[in-house]
């Protein structure tokens, strides 16, 4: 049997691939989730690493009764779950396993993690979010900065709770909007959130409230409704993690003006 194991956001996730009568179905399985994911694939020792979540992927066929509906997605998978453990099959789609990876990663984030809609720069070895509506200059602002300083993410990242502190991995979708963004298995603590708002001028304000804090972030991430509280839990313990960490970031479109910015951005902020 093959394997590939998987490290998204910071999870090990174990794909087996059991023997198979069509080859030509397994290998182009196998092609596809090794080019997309070849910067997410991970040798384990075993002996020091546990799986988080184990899929295999098997040569046979689901029943009609067997089929799992996510509803919040609008599609229909063929697929098996048990505890942590996902069986699935040859014949799906590389796009329904891509969904099925994301339904992993859901389960994963249920209590500990957020997928936030947000753009993200390397500072200093930690990472600073752009958050806002679409629209607002998240693309903007790391393009502007990406000549100084990393871009971690131009859409979305991944936010975990890890004992006690939040530490940022970057997402595993590819799209043509960020694929100048090189996406691989590093990870950083957060630094600072900002919540952009277009300006003639740069400046930053402190946002005091928790109550607006907790509305805005709950406005850029992805989630179903019904675990809406674990989120919220989430977020509130982010927000006292990072106290005073979170601004208004009004900018414009001028490069030299934004580089000289975050050049003194430490003393801005007072980090």
């Amino acid at each position: 049997m093959n394997k590939i194991n998987l490290k998204l956001a910071g999870y090990n996730i174990e794909i087996v691939f059991f023997p198979c009568n069509n080859k030509q179905k397994k290998n182009y399985l196998l092609k596809n989730i090794n080019n997309y994911f070849k910067n997410f694939i991970k040798l384990l020792e075993y002996q020091k690493h546990s799986i988080d979540f184990r899929i295999n992927i098997k040569d046979d066929n689901l029943s009609t009764e067997s089929i799992t509906h996510l509803k919040n997605r609008e599609q229909t998978f063929f697929f098996k779950k048990k505890n942590k453990t996902i069986t699935t099959f040859y014949h799906i789609s590389f796009n329904h396993f891509l969904k099925i990876i994301s339904f992993v990663l859901d389960f994963l984030l249920l209590k500990d993690g957020l997928a936030i809609h947000s753009s993200s720069i390397v500072f200093k070895n930690k990472i600073i979010f752009f958050l806002g509506k679409s629209g607002s200059g998240k693309s903007t602002i790391v393009k502007l900065l990406k000549s100084c300083y990393q871009v971690f993410s131009d859409e979305a990242v991944i936010v975990r709770k890890v004992k006690s502190n939040f530490i940022t991995f970057q997402s595993f979708i590819k799209n043509n909007k960020n694929s100048w963004v090189n996406r691989n298995i590093n990870f950083y603590p957060l630094r600072a959130i900002f919540f952009l708002k277009k300006s003639k001028y740069f400046k930053i304000k402190k946002i005091e409230s928790k109550n607006l804090l907790t509305s805005m972030i709950l406005n850029q991430i992805w989630l179903d409704r019904s675990i809406i509280k674990y989120k919220l839990k989430l977020i509130i313990e982010l927000i006292e993690t990072l106290k005073n960490k979170f601004f208004f970031l009004y900018f414009n479109k001028n490069r030299r003006d934004a580089l000289s910015f975050f050049s003194r951005l430490d003393e801005l902020i007072e980090i």
